[in-house]
């Protein structure tokens, strides 16, 4: 039985564990677009602050599990159950799990595109942004929940001066109530932290950020933080169901036979809303 699994993932290395545990004379494969070491992505901010160090991110691949290294996927042919990756590749599959994950909303904002200018998702982010942190210098975050905050956070303890724009008249607006967030908001404001509430940035200059609104700062660096969007593009034409993310029922199976999806990529049944929603969080990826 031919498993392969599409992302070194959070959801795609405990797949293939478990895979493994359950099935150990199955054939186990990952494609993995990146071609570093696998690592926790959770880390990264508390690798900026230098509370944990690099060689402490890494992770050990799972046993019985080949991992191929800069393998990006760009077609999945459902019906003749191929994968074909941009080298020209193709792997075939008796079943296949996609575990592509998200990348960062970057805004369409004149400037995001400047050397300064970074998102939050890979380990070549937090190299980036390292070569920018300035002590006494400002940093502007656009984006107001749980991996903005965090990266304030580091970038706080290294010295810098922290201004986040957000957009929703609250922080943490996705998982805190409105007396809770007034509770953050004032514990940053102590900090010396600004925010910059019910406003966006637009354009992006040497050094300095224009808001919609019509302020602006001057900064060293700018990160955002806007949230994620499944990595879904190549899929079309696959026949898999797509709303924002891949349609999964409560097994993880898409809606073809033999395909499941897992991770940051799905939307599935939130037992709490009672609806179709995407949960961009690793224990959930991990579960």
């Amino acid at each position: 039985m031919k498993y392969l699994i599409i992302g070194a993932s959070a959801a795609g290395l405990a797949a293939a564990e478990t895979l493994h545990k359950i099935y150990p004379t199955g054939q186990i494969t990952i494609l993995e677009k990146e071609r570093t070491q696998l690592y926790s992505r959770i880390l990264l901010p508390y690798l900026l602050s230098g509370e944990v160090k690099e060689e402490n991110i890494f992770l050990p691949e799972p046993a019985g599990v080949k991992i191929l290294k800069g393998k990006e996927v760009i077609r999945v042919d459902s019906q003749r159950r191929e994968v074909t990756v941009s080298t020209g590749e193709v792997f075939a599959f008796d079943k296949l799990l996609i575990a592509s994950g998200a990348s960062p909303v970057i805004p369409q904002v004149k400037g995001a595109d400047l050397p300064f200018v970074f998102t939050i998702r890979e380990l070549s982010d937090i190299h980036g942004i390292q070569k920018w942190v300035k002590p006494g210098k400002k940093v502007v975050i656009a984006g107001g929940g749980l991996v903005s905050m965090r990266i304030g956070e580091a970038l706080y303890q290294l010295g810098m001066n922290v201004t986040f724009v957000i957009r929703s008249k609250r922080v943490l607006s996705q998982i805190l109530d409105f007396p809770a967030s007034t509770i953050v908001e004032k514990v940053l404001m102590k900090k010396g932290i600004e925010i910059i509430k019910d406003d966006e940035i637009i354009q992006i200059t040497k050094g300095e950020i224009h808001l919609e609104s019509g302020k602006r700062r001057k900064c060293a660096l700018v990160v955002f933080g806007k949230g994620v969007s499944p990595n879904v593009g190549f899929l079309t034409n696959s026949g898999i169901e797509i709303q924002r993310g891949i349609v999964v029922n409560e097994h993880q199976q898409t809606n073809i036979e033999e395909i499941y999806a897992a991770g940051d990529v799905v939307e599935t049944l939130d037992i709490v809303y009672e609806d179709q929603r995407i949960n961009a969080l690793w224990p959930v990826a991990r579960e």
